[in-house]
């Protein structure tokens, strides 16, 4: 099997809109992809990840009032979980144990709570010090170019907390909100405005993301002319040009997460 040479992650902004609009689900089947949390529900990825335990245990007992929908829902949300191809995250205390078969962990050096605030670059999955628990596009990122090796990799819905409407007088900055104009909450880590402590108030986005910059083996593309993280840490560029830089290779997705597998393995020297 040829080895990937692109991948692309699947983040939750609204800039995704834009590019649905343009047939965006299809143009990327068999591609080498990464939904990252409940952007599952809009493509069969390659894989998914998480950094939130109670995404992962399906907002179960204690936690059980932080899920938004029906209890329907949260059956197939679980659904979803248990028959996914396969799923990389981030363990801590209360990640379910033993995690789903079809689950990879990362991130419990010497069996402590992940507190990996630091880059470890090329060698983070060597080090199982994955950067970083705060925001699942950093921890998806940092595994990407591992994985990935070289190459490129395309941001998708990467907006740092951009938004371009109001619902009901709450700022929408997340695709899901877009598709269901009713969950005005999103699941993010942080709102805008209204909540005092919220992440995407924050002026945070070069100590954020500039640990990636100027990367010598990965070229990265934030496919949102938009987002606040700036354009001299990744280059934006339009859905015309993400779409013109795509690759034409085809993937078995099943053939692809075996050699995602191996390249983990590799990678951590077992």
């Amino acid at each position: 099997m040829e080895f990937p040479k692109q991948l692309v992650l699947i983040g939750g902004g609204t800039s995704i809109c834009e590019g649905v609009d343009l047939g965006l689900w299809n143009k990327i089947k068999n591609k080498f992809t990464n939904t990252l949390n409940f952007q599952y529900k809009y493509l069969d990825a390659t894989y998914m990840t998480f950094v939130d335990p109670e995404f992962y245990n399906a907002y179960q007992g204690q936690f059980a009032h932080k899920w938004h929908d029906t209890e329907e829902k949260k059956q197939e949300h679980i659904n979803a979980l248990d028959n996914m191809g396969l799923i990389l995250g981030l363990d801590c205390d209360r990640v379910q144990k033993p995690p789903r078969p079809n689950t990879v962990l990362f991130g419990r050096p010497e069996g402590k709570e992940p507190k990996t605030f630091q880059y470890y670059g090329h060698n983070s999955i060597k080090e199982n010090k994955i950067y970083s628990p705060k925001l699942c596009g950093l921890f998806s990122l940092t595994l990407g170019l591992n994985i990935l090796g070289g190459g490129e990799i395309y941001l998708l819905g990467f907006d740092n907390g951009h938004f371009y409407e109001d619902i009901n007088d709450h700022p929408v900055t997340h695709f899901a909100q877009v598709v269901d104009p009713n969950h005005v909450k999103h699941r993010g880590i942080g709102e805008i405005g209204s909540h005092p402590t919220g992440y995407y108030d924050g002026d945070h986005e070069k100590e954020d993301w500039g640990v990636f910059k100027n990367d010598a083996r990965v070229r990265i593309y934030n496919v949102s002319m938009n987002s606040f993280i700036p354009n001299d840490i990744f280059t934006k560029i339009s859905y015309k040009t993400f779409f013109e830089k795509l690759d034409k290779n085809q993937y078995n997705q099943e053939g692809l997460r075996e050699w995602v597998k191996g390249r983990i393995t590799e990678l951590r020297g077992k």
